[in-house]
This record gives structure tokens, C-alpha cells and sequence, in this order.
């Protein structure tokens, strides 16, 4: 089950990436995410019934995270769009470490997600994430 700690953490952000790549690349509405799914539930049943037995709480369980994530996520976005304007509007080509710290510490914006988001917007794509890969290193040596 997606929680915010050890496995169920990982779990979440997998979900959350696949919920935004649903909705964001594929152009498919709130809700769909479940259905992306099915050919690997199908495929994968045999091996793992669990998956076929509890397709209803599995459905369930993600449709509720699809649904809070697409609501953070959009509020997200317009407070990195603003963050990224700024940015370039000042001419600097990273992100302030304050404001990719607000993206995750508000948000749950990993900073890979913020990455990405630059990453796939051709108007922020120039960013460079300095700040964003010191904030990485020192999550990295809090955790071990």
C-alpha cells in the first residue's frame, strides 16, 4: 500500500510517476490510470493471483492516488511554471535551492519529478539542477 515510508514511499512515487506520465504524455483524463495497467495485470496474473483476486481494492487504492496527485500535481505545476519563469526571467540557469525544496517539502515533489518537469517543458528546458543534485546527495546521506 503507498505510504510515506520505506517500500510503501517507493511504491508512491512509482504510482505518481506513472499517474503523471498517464496524464501528462498520453493525454488520458483523471481516472485512467487502473485501466493503463490491466495488460500487466493480465499478463502477470498467473504469477501473482493476488493481483487478479484483488482487483477491486488495487483499482480503488489507485484511483484515490491518481485523484490526490492530479490535484497536487496541478498546484505544483503553477508554482514551478512561476518558480522556472522567474528563473529564466533573472537569467540564471538553476533553480533556487529554497524553491526546489518548497516543490518537495509542499508538494512531494522528488527531485526527479522536478527534473523532469523542466526536462519536458521546451520553455524551462535550459534549467541546470546544481542545487537540485546537492538536495539529492545530502536526502541520500540523511537516509543511510
Amino acid at each position: 500500500v503507498p505510504n510515506n515510508v520505506g517500500r510503501g514511499y517507493v511504491l508512491r512515487r512509482i504510482l505518481r510517476r506513472g499517474s503523471r506520465y498517464v496524464r501528462k504524455k498520453l493525454g488520458a483524463p483523471i481516472g485512467s490510470f487502473f485501466s493503463s495497467l490491466m495488460p500487466f495485470v493480465e499478463t502477470m496474473g498467473d504469477a501473482f493471483p493476488e493481483l487478479t483476486k484483488k482487483q477491486g481494492d488495487i483499482k480503488e487504492i489507485l484511483d484515490e492516488e491518481e485523484e490526490s496527485f492530479s490535484r497536487t500535481l496541478d498546484r505544483g505545476e503553477k508554482l514551478f511554471d512561476q518558480y522556472a519563469t522567474r528563473t529564466k526571467d533573472l537569467g540564471v540557469n538553476e533553480l533556487n535551492g529554497a524553491d526546489v525544496w518548497r516543490l518537495y517539502d509542499t508538494y512531494g515533489f522528488h527531485v526527479d519529478l522536478t527534473r523532469l518537469m523542466a526536462a519536458g517543458n521546451s520553455s524551462h528546458h535550459h534549467l541546470v539542477y546544481r542545487r537540485m543534485q546537492t538536495l539529492a546527495c545530502s536526502n541520500r546521506i540523511r537516509a543511510s
